[in-house]
């Protein structure tokens, strides 16, 4: 589905992440190594038997008469060929994977041999091998659509971890180089740039900075030529920021967090409007949530997060993936829009990984199918079930003053606790 030229209304709900397996991209910034040839091996040689000299022929005598030249045969050379290499495809998100995936990244935020790394690239496809220290923790991840123009949109990638012990060196900016916390960043980092062609730029601390922290810095790394494939996508990467926080959990703002250190990662990747979303589980979950003609995907994220003990939710788990999508229109479309979701069944037939339904009240464990219904005055919400499990809402919004846009969005959490549900039995 082509991105839209407008960046959408702000996302709702409790969005959902998940994310997936970085796959290879074709024709992308390194390509394939060339496999060795072997030359054959030399065949056994017997030794030649002896040959007679030719018989002297007969010449006859010289004539006065010079003989006719002949022109010598002219072979053209074949017209070279030229192959072009096909196109990249976007790579896909096996989102039946996701009951597995979204258990490894909980595992990922208390058990240090798991990658964060790892998890960033299976569930949204982080483009680059950006490594954080061994023994960091993932503490969240996440992927978006942050902008549109007319020649450009923009999506975001990045993860943070928590590093090893929760502690980093100091950032300050009182000391050389902003502190010591500043100079691992760079010592750390930089070879690991420099192997996929960035180079380091500048750096910027916090500013004003409190001598006991907590701190932060990033540093900038460059590439001169950004032009890649990225999930199958042309684009370009723009700089990379590479984080050093000695609060990334909020903990120093917050009463229900524990202040712990840790590093964040993240860059933007610019494609074309026209072409596929580089985040591989949202560009195989968009075709499977159909909308009408006439609407412009302006919203797209998946993020992975996490609830306090005392939260609302927190019974759905402490850690989740939000995944939202949203669409705009004219405000005339209403109408047509709701028309296009009454019979909510045909819509969405796939019941295996999409459908209209909810765990039902009467008969828990069992799908109870589900109407469009009114959410208020002006707008409209239907409740989904993906893989049978994970819930879902579509809902449809007019536009406040009929100048605006309306809008559509779809909202979905990935949690650990989901059940499987039963479709309803005759």
């Amino acid at each position: 589905m082509s991105i839209g030229m407008s960046i959408g209304t702000t996302a709702r709900r409790a969005l959902i992440t998940a994310i997936c397996l970085v796959a290879a991209a074709c024709g992308g910034g390194s390509g394939d190594a060339t496999p060795a040839t072997t030359a054959p091996e030399a065949s056994d040689r017997s030794t030649p038997a002896p040959t007679q000299a030719p018989a002297t022929p007969s010449v006859d005598p010289p004539t006065t008469d010079e003989p006719a030249a002949t022109a010598p045969t002219v072979t053209e050379a074949p017209a070279p060929t030229t192959t072009q290499a096909p196109a990249p495809e976007p790579v896909s998100f096996d989102l039946t994977t996701l009951p597995e995936l979204i258990v490894l990244a909980d595992r990922a935020t208390t058990d240090p041999a798991i990658s964060p790394l790892s998890i960033a690239q299976q569930l949204i496809g982080f483009p680059y091998e950006i490594p954080v220290a061994d023994g960091s923790t993932l503490l969240r991840f996440n992927a978006r659509l942050t902008s549109t123009s007319e020649d450009r949109s923009t999506f975001e990638f990045g993860y943070e971890a928590i590093a090893p012990g929760g502690v980093v060196p100091d950032v300050d900016i009182t000391l050389d180089d902003n502190g010591p916390g500043s100079v691992e960043i760079i010592e750390t980092f930089d070879p690991i740039m420099a192997e996929l062609g960035f180079e380091r730029k500048n750096s910027t601390a916090s500013d004003p900075g409190d001598p006991g922290g907590p701190n932060s810095v990033n540093h900038v790394y460059r590439i001169d030529d950004p032009g890649g494939v990225f999930n199958g996508v042309p684009g370009e990467v723009s700089p990379v920021f590479i984080w050093s926080r000695e609060d990334i959990t909020g903990g120093s703002y917050s009463t229900d967090r524990e202040v712990l250190a840790g590093y964040g990662i993240d860059l933007d990747v610019d494609v074309t409007p026209d072409a596929a979303v580089p985040i591989p589980i949202l560009h195989t979950l968009l075709p499977n949530v159909p909308v009408p003609d006439g609407l412009v995907l302006s919203g797209a994220r998946v993020d992975f997060r996490s609830r306090t003990p005392d939260s609302f939710f927190a019974d759905k788990g402490l850690n989740y993936i939000a995944i939202s999508l949203e669409w705009e229109g004219p405000a005339e479309l209403l109408e047509a829009v709701i028309a296009f979701y009454e019979n909510p069944s045909t819509v969405f037939s796939d019941v295996a990984l999409l459908m209209a339904g909810e765990d039902d009240f009467f008969a828990e464990g069992t799908i109870a199918p589900t109407e469009l219904t009114d959410y208020d005055v002006a707008s409209k919400r239907l409740e989904l079930l993906l893989l049978q499990r994970y819930e879902a809402t579509l809902g449809i919004d007019a536009s406040d003053d009929e100048v605006e846009p309306m809008t559509v969005f779809f909202d979905l959490e990935i949690n650990l606790v989901a059940p499987q549900l039963a479709l309803p039995t005759g």
